[in-house]
């Protein structure tokens, strides 16, 4: 079977402004060996698209093609902050040796391995390398149509713990000024695991349950935004 060299992920950040390092210099590693981080760089973990400052920057990984790569080989990275790749997320079918990720956790350690296919039959497949993301909150997240979406988990609490991550997330409104896509909805829903969407809007700005009802249920509390809502006419429902 063909072999995958694996290529370290380029210096580029994610929203977890991934700790970036150099590959030692060394023959390919057999499937069986993995390699791991040793020195970090880190950079501004956000970038500015179309005068938006809350979309995070991907982390770009790259590997080096296969010697008996056709016009119909593709490739499928799989992340897993599992060894054994249990629940992986999987980018599959990329025509090329390179591909970005975004919306990974901060603080984690993740491992990552490519397989090479021709249709169903599997041509080769990568060793396992890893990678740690960067522990600083906030951890902002890339979803399709809206905006400035952050993971309230993350943040340090007494005792050396942390909030716990994919639990609560906030973000701009889904419809109005900006309107979610379908790969937004595929995003909230599929990735991230949306199940309840509490809807903060006044009734003058036509709230609405935007998601799938059968499977996210939308709740309205109605509250007046920033600095209003500790008062008390509105910090009950807050």
């Amino acid at each position: 079977m063909n072999s995958i060299q694996l290529l370290k992920p380029a210096h580029q950040s994610t929203t977890e402004r991934l700790q970036a390092f150099e590959w030692p210099q060394q023959p390919e590693p057999s499937s069986e060996q993995t390699t791991s981080a040793d020195s970090s760089f880190q950079w501004d973990a956000l970038e500015v698209i179309s005068g938006d400052r809350s979309m995070p920057r991907p982390v770009s990984f790259a590997w080096e093609c296969i010697p008996t790569a056709s016009q119909s080989t593709v490739y499928d990275l799989l992340l897993s902050t599992d060894s054994a790749f249990a629940d992986p997320l999987v980018l599959g079918d990329i025509p090329e040796p390179c591909s970005d990720v975004v919306n990974l956790q901060i603080g984690s350690r993740y491992f990552w391995k490519i397989i090479a296919r021709d249709g169903d039959s599997v041509l080769a497949v990568s060793p396992v390398w890893e990678f740690t993301t960067h522990t600083s909150p906030p951890r902002c997240l890339l979803v399709p149509g809206i905006t400035n979406v952050r993971d309230i988990g993350g943040w340090r609490l007494p005792g050396n713990r942390r909030i716990r991550q994919g639990l609560i997330y906030r973000s701009s409104e889904m419809n109005g000024h900006v309107d979610i896509t379908n790969e937004g909805r595929q995003v909230l829903i599929g990735e991230l695991g949306i199940r309840t969407d509490i809807d903060l809007r006044g009734s003058n700005e036509a709230p609405r349950a935007v998601l799938d009802p059968a499977m996210v249920k939308w709740i309205h509390i109605p509250i007046s935004p920033y600095g209003h809502m500790v008062e008390d006419d509105w910090r009950e429902g807050y």
